[in-house]
């Protein structure tokens, strides 16, 4: 009886790998999800002030996306960070974190506000963070420059209250995957 069975069982996945065969040809390309890479930067904040735009900073599309790869559409962002350095016992009010392939033509991935002690550790999106918020158009515009593998400029401003002192700066982290046939 164990045998009959063992063979049944056996006719069985030998028919389903062969469905399976003709389902999938064994010409399609292998998808891989890749991290996107570097895509951060550390922004100083100028002492005394209380609107910062310390201006963007460009990633080059060959440095986040490993040249063995060929980009095949479709993608994901996994994280945003932000993270702060130095002290200052304020808050950070309407902080804006923008994308764009040009400084001039940037939309807002994200914005965070809240005391400056609060991120001192590091806050994202998916975890440790009731203070920010996404912008789909954002995350949508983000995709779209990674997926068509053009460089990404990355701005960042907000406000502070009262006006900061000396010696601080803010991380920005920016984590996403892409599809990719290697």
């Amino acid at each position: 009886m164990r045998s009959r069975l063992l063979q049944t069982t056996l006719v069985a996945f030998v028919a389903m790998s062969g469905m399976a065969a003709q389902c999938m040809s064994i010409t399609d390309p292998l998808v891989v999800s890749v991290n996107v890479k570097d895509i951060k930067d550390t922004y100083n904040v100028t002492t005394g002030t209380i609107n910062f735009d310390p201006g963007c900073k460009v990633k080059n599309s060959a440095d986040y996306i490993d040249s063995k790869y060929n980009v095949s559409g479709g993608g994901r962002l996994v994280d945003v960070i932000v993270k702060v350095n130095g002290p200052y016992s304020g808050q950070i009010v309407g902080g804006q974190i923008r994308i764009g392939a040009a400084p001039g033509a940037v939309t807002t991935l994200a914005t965070y506000s809240g005391p400056w002690a609060s991120f001192t550790t590091p806050q994202s999106l998916i975890q440790n963070n009731v203070t920010m918020t996404l912008n789909p158009a954002g995350v949508n515009h983000l995709l779209s420059l990674v997926q068509n593998q053009q460089n990404v400029y990355i701005c960042h401003g907000g406000s502070f209250s009262p006006a900061i002192n000396a010696g601080n700066s803010i991380d920005v982290t920016i984590f996403a995957q892409v599809n990719a046939t290697p």
